[in-house]
């Protein structure tokens, strides 16, 4: 099964092409595979009851995986189609590894733990099956970790209604003695909840990560960013600490969400959510997207030439270009939302036993949020793999692009940290959003910052910032 396992390795990941077609042209682009069989009397059906029409609409979000996956899968069908049966049983087991008996687990953790050098992967068995709470049953574990914070912000207002909490668990019938069944029987009710939800408004209210995780996500189909109650705290936002620590913190994070709106993915979606073939159509001319292009091409570039000197290998600019550009706007704008804040309230007090200023701190707390050290092991699969760059290239790559940067830090022109040339997407994506991007940081951590010093009553202690994103306007 080698075949297989290209299929997994995303050299190229943020190329993939998103393509829009009926169910009709489906099998007909694909006639090798029984889409008639899989829809009709698959999981459509079996889990949820559905029978779809040769008229739906579907959205393959890779169709060069999709097209290379069925062309392998239709080979081993013709050749020997028990090497198939293995590969699904195979992945199956392994994906329910962690819900059999202990002995199931022992080689995969080690290799994990080798490959990943991540506690996570050397947890006890109580923390594993806590893990697997929280995933399965995310905003049921959310309302008890945002129950005990003393300041709660960012998660949904429902999770405290016993009704709709009830409502929402109600199938998850558990079994004490069988944590496998359990298992697939959640997994079925989600799968089943997702699948009835074809045909259906969408509901931009809905949460797509619990409020206990640490992580913050924009969502292009919502046109949406969300921050839970799990990211809000040091090193992003600690309330007790001065404000460039926070800008430099949860600002940078904020920014790097909306950006992702104008990032190279996300500048294909409209205010609606709804998909356009490279921006085109009412959101961008073609001078624009030349422009975009152009520059977003600089950032490819810088990237390729970062050296990763303990596996002796550069990064890869096109599979971490979404998230470069990101991580490049998102610190531009929070800096300048912080010299706004400080212009119109002063400059804060600086930290006591250490020689830097405010914009200093500004950088440092930037830095010590991606702060990392890695294996060998897990670089190799990082660049294979992961769509970001890796912690010391994200705050390089950003930070020698800000002339702001270099003149905090007195860096003399010319060198690494100070290049002449310095990639400014970020200018691009201002003029297409109407600095929208910038007010949209300002106004979320001035609130952050009102309900710090208890200036503002935010009803039930909540703050969910919603981003609608301007891109209709159409600019030269």
């Amino acid at each position: 099964m080698i075949y297989y396992c290209n299929l997994l390795t995303i050299e190229e990941k943020r190329k993939i092409r998103t393509e829009k077609l009926t169910l009709r042209q489906l099998k007909l682009k694909f006639p090798e595979f029984d889409w008639t069989e899989f829809v009709q009397n698959g999981i459509f059906h079996s889990l949820a009851n559905i029978t779809l029409s040769d008229n739906e609409t579907i959205y393959l979000s890779d169709f060069e995986y999709i097209k290379n996956a069925i062309k392998i899968f239709s080979q081993e069908l013709n050749n020997n189609k028990k090497n198939l049966d293995n590969l699904f049983i195979w992945v199956f087991v392994y994906f329910s590894r962690e819900f059999l008996p202990k002995k199931f687990n022992v080689v995969p953790a080690k290799y994990s733990k080798l490959l990943r050098n991540h506690k996570k992967y050397s947890a006890t068995r109580m923390t594993g099956c806590i893990d697997s709470v929280s995933d399965l049953m995310e905003f049921a574990v959310g309302r008890l970790y945002v129950d005990n914070l003393d300041l709660k912000i960012g998660y949904p207002d429902n999770i405290f209604n016993n009704t709709h909490m009830t409502e929402i668990y109600r199938e998850y019938k558990m079994n004490n003695f069988n944590f496998f069944a359990n298992n697939i029987l959640i997994n079925q009710i989600l799968v089943r909840q997702n699948l009835q939800e074809l045909g259906k408004k969408v509901d931009r209210k809905i949460w797509l990560m619990g409020p206990a995780v640490v992580n913050a996500y924009y969502s292009a189909q919502f046109n949406q960013i969300c921050f839970p109650a799990g990211i809000l705290q040091a090193p992003f936002y600690d309330s007790s600490v001065p404000n460039y620590l926070n800008y430099g913190g949860i600002g940078a994070v904020i920014g790097h969400e909306i950006t992702h709106g104008f990032d190279d993915k996300g500048r294909n979606f409209d205010k609606n959510g709804v998909y356009h073939e490279d921006g085109l159509g009412d959101l961008w001319t073609n001078k624009t997207i030349d422009s975009y292009k152009s520059r977003a091409k600089c950032i490819v570039d810088q990237y390729n030439n970062f050296l990763i000197k303990q596996i002796n290998k550069t990064m890869n600019g096109n599979q971490t270009q979404g998230e470069n550009i990101a991580d490049n706007g998102g610190l531009k704008e929070s800096f300048r939302a912080y010299k706004r804040w400080e212009n119109n309230n002063g400059k804060e007090p600086l930290l006591p036993g250490l020689n830097f200023n405010q914009d200093q701190l500004f950088y440092i707390n930037f830095g010590q949020v991606w702060c990392s050290k890695y294996k060998a092991s897990y670089l190799e699969q990082s660049l294979k793999r992961n769509v970001h760059s890796v912690g010391e290239f994200r705050v390089k790559g950003t930070t020698m692009n800000m002339k702001a940067f270099s003149n905090t830090f007195n860096c003399k022109p010319g060198q690494q940290n100070n290049p002449i040339n310095k990639y400014k997407i970020r200018n691009l994506i201002l003029r297409r959003s109407g600095n929208f991007t910038f007010v949209c940081i300002l106004v979320l951590l001035m609130i952050v910052w009102l309900v710090k010093m208890k200036l503002l009553d935010v009803r039930k202690n909540e703050i969910t910032l919603v981003f609608r994103v301007l891109k209709s306007q159409s600019i030269e």
